[in-house]
């Protein structure tokens, strides 16, 4: 495992109650994810995301020659699930890949909230242990929190 990614961002939650939706997490080079809560998912005893697939079936198609990026940890957080006020919502992820300054991180499948749309939704983070501030993009039609990354994350930084 690398070491871990987390991005914090706040939105609201949607007025009454609905469906709940299961948020994905993608890269340039990691295609979409599904971002569990490790309140909801246990593996193995553990409460500890390890993808949807087993460890051994996760890791894409065999005599590719080539190695599959993916999402070696990805987990998600809610603070707050009380209809109508805002909700702390804390990703953890680590990656088998190198994320450079440019490249986009995109948190899809965020249906259903009542946060409007925001060009400047500020994030807040640690990667390797060190803070950072950031913003992204909020797109409420779409579901999306996208945003570009101000510096490298080496293969296994912790990014949270």
């Amino acid at each position: 495992h690398g070491e871990l990614i987390e991005v914090a961002f706040e939105v609201l939650n949607p007025a009454k109650k609905q469906t709940a939706v299961v948020p994905l997490a993608s890269t340039d080079t990691i295609p979409p994810t599904a971002v569990y809560s490790a309140q909801v998912v246990w593996n193995e005893g553990s409460k500890k995301w390890r993808g949807d697939l087993p460890p051994n079936k996760a890791q894409g198609e065999i005599f590719g020659a080539s190695l599959v990026y993916r999402w070696t940890q990805v987990e998600v957080e809610e603070q707050n699930a009380v209809a109508g006020q805002k909700n702390l919502l804390t990703f953890s992820l680590a990656s088998n890949a190198l994320l450079l300054q440019g490249g986009a991180i995109t948190i899809s499948g965020l249906s259903g909230t009542a946060e409007d749309d925001n060009q400047n939704l500020e994030i807040i983070g640690t990667v390797g242990g060190a803070p950072f501030a950031d913003v992204g993009v909020f797109s409420n039609n779409l579901g999306t929190l996208i945003f570009t990354l101000d510096f490298d994350v080496p293969v296994g930084t912790a990014f949270a």
